[in-house]
């Protein structure tokens, strides 16, 4: 999704447009509610008006839900669920739980941080970059082993992430315990960021000049985002961080998907059931992160046909 020049209109306009919206969805009159909430969409995010465009994009999946296209409401639900946590930056790949990539030509991103920590590397002579994704089952050897492949000579090192969340503090302790340990077997890291004394956010984007972009969000476009990201739920044992892109003539090139044997053992527990089971074990009528699980399980399953 590319952000174009807006055409002239005034956020007065936008926000009439969003109540007018709601309160057709209110009264239930769902086609009209679609059209002026796809239009304030289309207008808010032109307009830059991230915040109200995130907000319809939660309506219009409310509104896909009530009339079960499950798919076009996952789409909606993500784009808006992704614009409550920044601004887009639509050049940046994005990349999902427990994945890295070493770039040279494409900024780097990662959304959902939560008690997970994000690593993210310059070296400043060679102008490459790092990201990598941290959760609770990514083995620390595998943090060591991306270190390794980014050039020798200087390396800046931003760690970002992890939650204040009572129950979720020793996790992000956890992560963070082992992404410090590795950091401290390469001797020319300069730590540049801690995740103790960054501002808490739960999205942002590396450049190629390797500045932190906080509180902004890569590309909303990823064909095979939920199928990545439930290689990572569904994993029940540590693992390495999986590549997510590798650098081929010039260009970002996604990786392949393989599903492992512990994701298998998941889905056959779903095997039985129809998509829109699936949707309602999750979602219900009511939308929510858990509507992601739903999406992964419904991902992963198409791959295996």
């Amino acid at each position: 999704m590319t952000i174009t020049a807006c055409e002239s209109i005034s956020s007065s306009e936008v926000e009439n447009l969003f109540a007018k919206g709601k309160i057709f969805l209110d009264s239930s009159r769902l086609d009209k509610a679609f059209i002026v909430l796809q239009k304030c969409y289309d207008l808010a995010l032109t307009s830059k008006m991230f915040k109200i465009a995130a907000e319809a994009s939660l309506h219009l999946a409310e509104i896909y839900n009530k009339k079960r296209d499950f798919s076009s409401c996952r789409l909606s639900f993500i784009q808006g669920y992704d614009l409550t946590q920044g601004t887009p930056y639509a050049e940046a790949l994005p990349l999902e739980q427990n994945e890295y990539a070493i770039s040279r030509t494409a900024a780097l991103g990662t959304t959902s941080i939560g008690e997970c920590m994000a690593l993210a590397l310059y070296h400043p002579e060679s102008k490459t970059i790092a990201l990598a994704h941290i959760d609770v089952r990514t083995s620390a050897e595998s943090i060591e082993a991306l270190l390794s492949k980014m050039p020798d000579g200087k390396l800046e090192a931003h760690i970002i992430g992890g939650s204040a969340d009572k129950l979720l503090r020793e996790t992000s302790l956890g992560n963070l315990i082992k992404t410090e340990a590795a950091l401290a077997k390469r001797k020319d890291i300069t730590l540049e960021e801690h995740a103790l004394d960054s501002p808490h956010t739960t999205a942002f984007v590396m450049d190629l000049e390797g500045r932190i972009h906080n509180d902004t969000i890569p590309s909303m476009e990823s064909p095979h985002r939920f199928s990545r990201s439930g290689l990572a739920s569904f994993s029940e044992e540590s693992r390495p961080l999986r590549q997510a892109y590798s650098e081929s003539d010039g260009r970002m090139v996604e990786s392949p998907i393989e599903i492992t044997e512990d994701v298998e053992k998941v889905l056959a527990t779903y095997q039985p059931l129809n998509e829109d089971a699936i949707m309602k074990i999750y979602a219900g009528d009511r939308l929510s992160p858990s509507l992601f699980l739903a999406e992964e399980i419904i991902a992963l399953r198409a791959l295996q046909k």
